[in-house]
């Protein structure tokens, strides 16, 4: 946990504020199932390097988060939540947090949701929160989000490719999705799960077990390729929406797919690849928020 954030909250005063800050900062202490040694589609615009000091289990230099950076992101995934249940209930929303993986390029992860374009077509859902300034300015998708929407598509559509040629029958995908081979192949995922205060690691796993089926079975009965990705954006100030779609783009996939085979090529050999040409300096663009670049930088 970082000093100086111990030191800040020490200097609260009241009731309320210190306690709850405290509280905050022991929930770094607990472990988190968050696998590090694939990787992330979240990750698709990162520098090469810093993902491979990821995966390769280097220490990031802020290994705590702070007590105001964890309401930020609770209130992120909240935001999530709430959109999520609207559009579950109205029923445009198949199934929320689908699990995505890439084997073959070492991706995993999962998406906010698999949402019915039509009766024939599936789309993948991505909500983003953003400050007002930020979303005054939005005219489109985020190029970094454009690229981790990429990562999603080849993943489910190369998995609903993969059980509409390996399945001709829904009888035959059942009995797969309730084979022992199955659970092993699902198991495999998650070998990095471990048990909690609330959860087992059994019933994690079955949780699990559950969503990739309940995935599995939306991607074998739709017909049509899934090609697009619906980004929703709402305003964290004023709660106002902005939705844009994205669509597959061969050219910036074989960039992305070059770019996952580099990265892999360098954690089989447990190396670090060469620091990017546009990383000129600790406080450059590229490495200015880089959890790495204490060590990145280490001459």
């Amino acid at each position: 946990m970082a000093l100086k954030d111990v030191l800040s909250t020490l200097k609260n005063e009241g009731y309320i504020i210190k306690r709850l800050d405290q509280y905050l900062l022991s929930l770094n202490d607990k472990d988190e199932d968050r696998r590090w040694d694939i990787n992330s589609p979240s990750s698709a615009s990162k520098c090469e390097r810093a993902i491979v000091y990821s995966r390769l289990g280097y220490e990031p230099d802020a290994n705590a988060i702070d007590a105001r950076t964890r309401r930020i992101l609770d209130n992120g995934t909240d935001t999530h939540e709430r959109l999520q249940k609207y559009m579950l209930d109205e029923g445009m929303l198949k199934m929320d947090e689908v699990p995505v993986f890439l084997d073959r390029l070492q991706i995993q992860g999962h998406t906010d949701g698999l949402l019915e374009l039509s009766k024939y077509e599936l789309g993948i859902l991505e909500i983003k929160t953003i400050n007002t300034n930020g979303f005054s300015k939005l005219l489109d998708a985020r190029d970094d989000h454009k690229e981790q929407a990429l990562v999603y598509m080849v993943c489910l559509e190369e998995r609903r490719k993969w059980l509409k040629d390996k399945f001709s029958t829904e009888k035959e995908l059942m009995d797969y999705l309730v084979s022992e081979e199955y659970h092993t192949f699902i198991e495999n995922h998650y070998k990095h799960m471990k048990g909690g205060n609330k959860f087992s690691r059994g019933e994690k796993l079955m949780f699990k077990y559950e969503q990739h089926m309940k995935a599995d079975r939306l991607l074998w009965n739709t017909p049509r390729p899934i090609n697009k990705m619906i980004f929703l954006y709402e305003d964290k100030n004023t709660q106002e929406l902005k939705e844009f779609t994205v669509k597959y783009d061969e050219e910036l996939w074989k960039d992305l797919e070059a770019k996952y085979e580099y990265i892999n090529e360098y954690v089989a050999k447990k190396e670090v690849p060469p620091r990017p040409d546009e990383a000129t300096s600790k406080s450059c663009s590229l490495c200015r928020w880089c959890s790495y670049k204490t060590e990145c930088w280490i001459l």
